[in-house]
C-alpha cells in the first residue's frame, strides 16, 4: 500500500483547462535548461487538483487518509483510486500513476499543455486520459505538476496541465489496461481500480 506522506507538503495546482492534446514538439531550450536544473529534493506533485463546482479547490491528499493506494495483482500493478466526482477521480488517477512510476521532477522551467479527449463512456475516457499522459511522459520526458479538468456527460474531458522536466523514472509503465475496469459509486464519491502493464 502506498503512503501519501511524501506528497502532502508539495506544490499547489493552478486552475487550468481545455483543448486537444497538442503533441508539442520537443523544445531544445526547455530540454537544455532541464539538464542544467538542480533536482528538487521533493518531487513536484500537486496538492490541490482542480476545483469543486463552487469554485473552491479540493484537496487530493486526504480521502479517509488517502485517495489512491496500490493493491495486489497477480501479474501487473494496480491502483485503487477514489474521488468525490469524476474530475477528482481522474486527477487522483494521474497523480497515482506518476507515483506508481516513481517519477521525480526537476526544479526547472515549466510549460502548459491543453488537452481535450472524448470517449464512449467514463471508463474509456479514464483510460484515454491516463494513456495520453503516459505518452507525453515517455515521449517528451516531462511530468505533470498541476491539473485542472472538467468531465462532461461522462464522455468528454477538457484539461490544461503544467509540465516540468523529469529527473528520474523508477518504473516504466507500458500501458493502461481495461482489466476489470469499472467506475463504481461508493459512500463519499466514486472508486475505480486501474491495472497497469509494467
Amino acid at each position: 500500500m502506498i503512503s501519501l506522506a511524501r506528497w502532502r507538503d508539495t506544490a499547489l495546482a493552478e486552475k487550468v483547462c481545455q483543448g486537444r492534446s497538442s503533441k508539442l514538439p520537443r523544445r531544445e531550450s526547455f530540454r537544455a535548461a532541464s539538464r542544467e536544473a538542480k533536482r528538487s529534493s521533493i518531487p513536484q506533485i500537486i496538492r490541490f487538483c482542480g476545483r469543486t463546482t463552487s469554485g473552491n479547490p479540493y484537496y487530493t491528499g486526504d480521502v479517509e487518509g488517502r485517495d489512491f493506494e496500490e493493491v495486489e495483482h497477480t501479474a501487473d500493478s494496480a491502483l485503487r483510486i477514489r474521488g468525490a466526482n469524476l474530475e477528482q477521480l481522474f486527477c487522483n488517477a494521474a497523480v497515482g500513476m506518476m507515483q506508481l512510476a516513481g517519477i521525480e521532477s526537476l526544479a526547472g522551467p515549466t510549460r502548459k499543455r491543453r488537452i481535450e479527449l472524448q470517449a464512449s463512456d467514463s471508463e474509456s475516457l479514464l483510460v484515454a486520459w491516463l494513456e495520453e499522459l503516459l505518452y507525453v511522459i515517455e515521449m517528451e520526458e516531462v511530468s505533470f505538476t498541476k491539473f485542472d479538468l472538467t468531465v462532461e456527460d461522462n464522455t468528454s474531458l477538457t484539461a490544461k496541465v503544467q509540465e516540468a522536466p523529469i529527473g528520474n523514472i523508477k518504473r516504466h509503465i507500458k500501458a493502461v489496461t481495461y482489466h476489470d475496469l469499472k467506475i463504481a459509486q461508493v459512500e463519499g464519491g466514486l472508486e475505480v481500480t486501474v491495472v497497469f502493464d509494467v
